[in-house]
């Protein structure tokens, strides 16, 4: 009998701490890193993590003990990392936003609807900087989204602690639903070993939603009240055009952004004459192909729940791609307003609504725009989804809507996730619409993948016709544009890209991970006449201090339809035919732990007729944690003796990030491009005086290679987060 009872209080121990994992609170917490109050020390912690990396079979040296709460307002979160006694902290940065992979940090990621697609992710290193993220798919992170959240840290002999206050304002959920998943991450460099509270295997990288653990609330999570923010912003902006004699101008820029929480896990985003001008600048890169360069969207309006609208299609084959609206090869094109209707509304179903207006320019012969973006998504089976989207772009003439002036696209996708991540996949077939429907106007494609401990297999294939149009899209290889004619060469293709690696884990050594890896890329026309081709074979290792190298062999196989210039610096054009060639290449990464880290790529063969030569290297300095500096350098050398032709192509880049504090950032950025002939120096000053509060100094300019300036800019941004 005294037996039974025991084994009968423990069950009930038991139960009840599985069901009330995050417990309700009515007194305040002072957000300081310190566990002192009497609600934290009551609460018990969440522990045994266990290692992701350098494996996944082993518990955690460096041990970390989590503890959540949760009020009428807030989730908190409290953590205690340990470390070797009097071992000092690895931080790299204090700029937001930063890498886990690079610094001592503590994480938390979560899924309020528990689809394991769709999450959180908060995060700060050890010297107090914060990332804040969204995830979508499960396992792509979003860091340029931002929130309000308060965190503090404090450093200890043996460990270091820290405090999140997570208000739920910021974030979306469902309120019916008391279980939540749940998993932690801590990074702890100086043994480089990546650890998690719920195991991932070693070959998925954190966070992932597939390997988290529901937590109940002890009680109904609180109905939110009304849920609005108004973020009006200012902008001075003083230029100079000095290549076409402008004379100076300046402009004032009122700009208002609004966040209206229709039910907490549906959002009104509303924007009205916004302006981007404190947006990172792109990342020039040398552009060897006869195609479109992608470059990321790093405007805030368009990132929450992004991923609703970006990922449909492949990255090559995007029929929506949110840098189409309000650029024009770069250069911005005033938006008045647009509106974004976007989140859950329930565990199965995502929608979001999508509407832009862009302004007309005379001088620049651009005409008005309205973009229109529908898209939803149903959850089936354990973590797949079916989604839809409706993409529309509606030009104006003048005021008047022009009807014959529009570009359309509709799709379905079916995503495909298997519940431990090891078999994604997706299906997905699009049609555009236009003036005068042409045939041959449509896309579609199939990916599955699958991916263990020692295996990673792929397959894709890929159909686009020639007609097939996305303006507010991304699609890269259906049009060529043939110089000697000025025109477009329209090309429908069919692509084949399979590949398959293996990993072996030596039990011993200074490696912790190597194996070879086949990859195919073919491309035929509708005839099935190879038009690209590409067989590559690698080899890949990962060693334990984090550094990486590879080598690789490629044949290669390419069809030019037209005379191209394939140094593409405007000397001799190739004539059209067939051209077959051999590459060789290597990539070494240094241990990026290091102060002193480099990176060197070396790239050699055959090129058509002739030969080329590429090294990309960089070099990156660290004065932990106050500023990093960096140098790239690429360069390019296409010999093509046969024409009496060699052209260089250099892409020089040199930057410096200083963190003053965690709330005061400094950035300048120069870069060198000969296949553009610019130069341009971009440096910003921010000040995050309050949480989503900013000023911001930009100050821009570009000159040519005789460094004769071409424009500059200087600009004044203040904005400010108002909660109502």
């Amino acid at each position: 009998m005294k037996n039974f009872a025991i084994l009968y209080f423990l069950t009930i121990c038991l139960f009840s701490a599985n069901s009330q994992d995050v417990s309700y609170i009515n007194s305040s917490i002072k957000i300081d890193g310190v566990d002192d109050e009497a609600v934290w020390l009551k609460q018990a912690s969440l522990t045994k993590f266990t290692q992701n990396f350098p494996t996944d079979s082993l518990t955690a040296q460096n041990q970390t003990e989590v503890k959540l709460l949760f009020d009428d307002e807030n989730l908190f979160v409290f953590a205690k990392c340990y470390h070797q006694p009097n071992e000092k902290e690895f931080v790299q940065t204090l700029k937001r936003d930063f890498s886990i992979f690079e610094n001592d940090a503590f994480a938390v990621s979560f899924d309020p609807f528990g689809d394991g697609l769709n999450g959180f992710y908060f995060m700060v290193n050890a010297k107090g900087a914060q990332t804040e993220a969204m995830i979508g798919n499960g396992t792509d992170v979003a860091t340029v989204w931002d929130n309000r959240w308060f965190s503090a840290v404090k450093n200890l002999e043996s460990h270091w602690t820290t405090e999140f206050q997570i208000p739920f304002k910021s974030i979306r959920y469902n309120e019916n639903n008391k279980n939540w998943n749940f998993n932690f991450l801590r990074m702890a460099l100086n043994q480089n070993e990546r650890s998690t509270w719920q195991t991932i295997p070693i070959n998925f990288e954190p966070p992932n939603l597939a390997f988290g653990q529901d937590l109940s609330f002890s009680q109904a999570l609180p109905k939110q009240s009304a849920n609005i923010s108004i973020i009006p912003s200012l902008t001075t902006n003083i230029s100079k055009d000095f290549e076409n004699y402008q004379p100076v101008k300046s402009r004032f820029i009122p700009s208002v952004d609004g966040k209206i929480a229709i039910t907490p896990s549906l959002n009104l985003d509303l924007t009205i004459n916004p302006d981007f001008s404190q947006a990172e600048v792109d990342v020039q890169q040398t552009n060897l192909t006869r195609f479109e360069l992608f470059f990321p969207e790093r405007r805030q309006f368009f990132i929450e729940n992004s991923d609703l609208f970006e990922t449909f299609g492949f990255r090559q084959i995007r029929p929506f791609f949110s840098r189409r609206i309000g650029l024009s090869n770069g250069s911005p094109i005033p938006i008045i307003g647009g509106a974004r209707l976007s989140g859950k509304v329930n565990k199965n179903w995502r929608i979001g609504l999508m509407n832009i207006q862009t302004e007309g320019n005379n001088n620049q012969n651009i005409d008005a725009q309205n973009y229109t973006v529908a898209a939803f998504q149903r959850k089936i089976f354990t973590r797949s989804n079916i989604a839809g989207i409706l993409v529309n772009r509606q030009g104006f003439d003048n005021s008047t809507m022009d009807y014959s002036n529009f570009n359309r696209v509709a799709g379905l996708d079916y995503n495909i996730a298997s519940k431990d991540n090891k078999f994604r996949g997706k299906i997905f077939y699009h049609q555009s619409f236009q003036p005068n429907q042409p045939k041959r106007a449509a896309a579609n494609a199939s990916w599955l993948m699958y991916n263990n401990r020692n295996w990673f297999v792929m397959w894709n294939h890929e159909y686009v016709g020639e007609n097939y149009q996305a303006d507010v899209g991304f699609v890269r290889r259906n049009r060529m544009f043939d110089q000697s004619s000025s025109s477009f060469y329209k090309l429908t293709y069919y692509r084949l890209e399979p590949m398959v690696r293996y990993n072996f884990f030596p039990k011993k050594g200074p490696i912790n991970r190597h194996g070879p890896e086949l990859y195919m890329d073919y491309y035929t026309d509708i005839n099935l006449n190879p038009t690209d081709n590409l067989v590559r074979l690698s080899y890949l290792a990962t060693f334990n201090n984090t550094s990486t190298l590879s080598v690789r062999y490629g044949e290669v196989f390419t069809k030019l339809f037209f005379p191209t210039d394939v140094s593409f610096t405007d000397k001799v054009a190739m004539p059209a035919g067939n051209y077959r060639y051999n590459t060789y290449g290597i990539n070494y990464r240094t241990d990026f732990r290091r102060d002193l880290q480099a990176f060197l790529s070396i790239f050699s063969g055959d090129y058509y007729t002739g030969s080329r030569f590429s090294a990309n290297t960089s070099l990156t300095y660290r004065l932990k944690p106050y500023a990093i500096f960096s140098v790239s350098y690429e360069r390019n050398q296409v010999n093509l003796l046969q024409y009496n032709s060699i052209a260089y192509l250099n892409l020089l880049g040199v930057q410096a990030d200083v963190s003053f504090s965690t709330n005061l950032f400094f950035n300048t950025f120069i870069q060198y491009n000969s296949q553009i002939n610019n130069i341009n120096l971009n440096s910003r000053i921010q000040w995050r005086f309050k949480p989503m509060s900013d000023l911001y100094l930009v100050y821009s300019e570009n000159h040519d290679p005789n460094l004769s300036i071409k424009n500059r800019a200087l600009i004044l941004k203040f904005s400010y987060w108002l909660t109502i």
